[in-house]
């Protein structure tokens, strides 16, 4: 990805990473109260950041031509499809607590060096939309029929969806004054 970036010929890339040949990553979700699932999810988690890390230092060590790094001037979002659920869990995949790491500056355009915690009614789904706004996505243009917001907001759904506070604007610090 990193190389065709560098080449100009694309501008966005998702990198879905999956466990095949080293282990039941899926299965070890549904059971994650077992020590030996446990260990073995830590051991995908590692072999999968790795990979991200590599990604990234090609990125740092690109020179972009609009001036710093390609790293500098992109966003990188690495996180999981699930948090760590167990048996405590009615369906074994919960999104509570699932950590998200942005890498990148964005062109400048963001706040780094900071933690946003996703409580009193914020989900994923304030971030996703940040990031659109920081590209210059209006919310217009992801908006379904004129009701605010991004994605799925189900009262009836796995406690991902929950109220948002405010389903227009960015998480409060994610821009820089």
């Amino acid at each position: 990805a990193v190389a065709a970036m560098k080449c100009n010929s694309i501008r966005v890339a998702n990198i879905h990473m999956e466990e095949q040949n080293i282990g039941d990553h899926h299965g070890w979700h549904h059971d994650g109260d077992s020590a030996q699932n446990r260990q073995g999810m830590l051991g995908i988690d590692k072999f999968f950041s790795s990979q991200v890390a590599y990604m990234l230092q090609k990125l740092d060590s690109s020179v972009d031509p609009e001036g710093g790094t390609m790293l500098d001037n992109s966003i990188v979002m690495y996180g999981k499809e699930m948090s760590n659920a167990g048996s405590n869990s009615i369906f074994g995949h919960v999104n509570d607590n699932s950590e998200v790491v942005l890498f990148g500056g964005l062109g400048g355009k963001i706040k780094t060096g900071q933690v946003i915690e996703y409580t009193n009614g914020r989900s994923l789904n304030q971030l996703l939309m940040s990031l659109m706004l920081a590209y210059g996505v209006q919310p217009t243009d992801w908006e379904i029929n004129g009701a605010p917001g991004y994605g799925q907001y189900n009262a009836g759904m796995i406690s991902d969806f929950k109220v948002v506070v405010d389903k227009r604007n960015p998480l409060p610090g994610f821009f820089k004054a």
